[in-house]
């Protein structure tokens, strides 16, 4: 009889798997949940040289982290043939439906407004935007997307800041056009925001083709209160693609 194989997690990517293993060694030393984020965060490093852009990395994801420890991320899981069809960017109403997605489903995000004025940064006063944290665990792709959205009102853009554990970007709308795709950065981030893009886009024309819970036979990357959700092949899409090879 031949051995199964048994827990095979059907290839679905995992996010922060060795920075959560990382901050669970560091509590296991006896630090505080500060302290440990503290040794993580400088632990943290960036390809690129500046400080600032470094720092913004090492504070994305600890604050990802942080928020999917108390349960404030939704795990979304992508079943292999919405992976391959998130690939590409012909996904109708593509930026029109995810920014419908943000307004309407996003989380409000108060951030204080500064100027700098004679030497000096004076606040502004509050800004309310919209913001929608996401882990993508998508199948066929060992690496998960952690994410981060942002629907700026005012100005009516999106802008997406996203780790996949080697790779760290902040993209926006205004320049996602412009990127250089004949290097391999270039390639990665429109591969990101393409398939970001598309899974806002699902989410809101497809609403009740999503499952609550974990696809069959996979297992959490680690336990913790957050939401996770399994999509669904969309029986409109099954047809259009049946359509097509016909």
């Amino acid at each position: 009889m031949a051995k199964r194989n048994r827990c095979e997690n059907r290839n679905y990517g995992k996010c922060l798997e060795p920075i959560y293993s990382y901050y669970r060694m560091l509590k296991k030393t006896g630090k505080t949940s500060e302290e440990a984020f503290e040794f993580l965060r400088d632990s943290l490093r960036t390809v690129e040289d500046s400080p600032f852009y470094q720092q913004n990395m090492q504070n994305f994801v600890c604050e990802q982290l942080k928020a999917e420890l108390e349960g404030n991320i939704i795990h979304v899981y992508i079943p292999r043939v919405l992976t391959e069809l998130f690939m590409g960017d012909d996904f109708e109403n593509l930026i029109d439906a995810a920014k419908l997605y943000m307004k309407e489903f996003g989380t409000d995000l108060y951030t204080n407004k500064f100027e700098y004025t004679d030497g000096k940064f004076v606040q502004q006063g509050q800004e309310i935007n919209k913001a929608e944290m996401m882990f993508l665990h998508a199948e066929g792709i060992p690496i998960g997307i952690v994410c981060r959205v942002k629907y700026e009102v005012k100005t009516d853009k999106l802008s997406l800041k996203y780790c996949t554990g080697s790779e760290y970007a902040e993209l926006h709308e205004d320049i996602i056009s412009r990127l250089d795709l004949a290097t391999d950065n270039g390639k990665t981030d429109k591969n990101v925001w393409t398939f970001v893009l598309n899974v806002l886009s699902f989410l809101l024309l497809f609403g009740n083709d999503v499952k609550k819970g974990l696809p069959k036979g996979v297992k959490a990357d680690w336990p913790s209160p957050s939401t996770r959700i399994t999509l669904q092949f969309p029986e409109r899409c099954r047809e259009k693609l049946n359509n097509k090879a016909s």
